[in-house]
């Protein structure tokens, strides 16, 4: 009999990310992380008082990077 070769399944991808999460991957302070949701560069979505950021837009920053926040637009 072979082993059993099949990989282990992984845990689902999360959809939302806490502020604090989105701090702490992208590496940037909480005023940077309020300055890019009032920007709309990162997406939210509120659960009760709770606000979250969409896993797409927290990709996107880690991938592509934090704009400059005082560039000219």
């Amino acid at each position: 009999m072979e082993p059993n070769t099949a990989p282990e399944p992984q845990p689902p991808r999360r959809r939302l990310h806490s502020i604090r999460d989105v701090c702490e991957g992208a590496r940037i302070s909480h005023p940077t992380a309020w300055r890019l949701i009032g920007r709309d560069i990162l997406k939210t979505v509120k659960i009760g008082r709770r606000t979250f950021v969409t896993d797409e837009s927290f990709e996107h920053l880690v991938t592509v990077g934090v704009p400059k926040i005082g560039a000219a637009e």
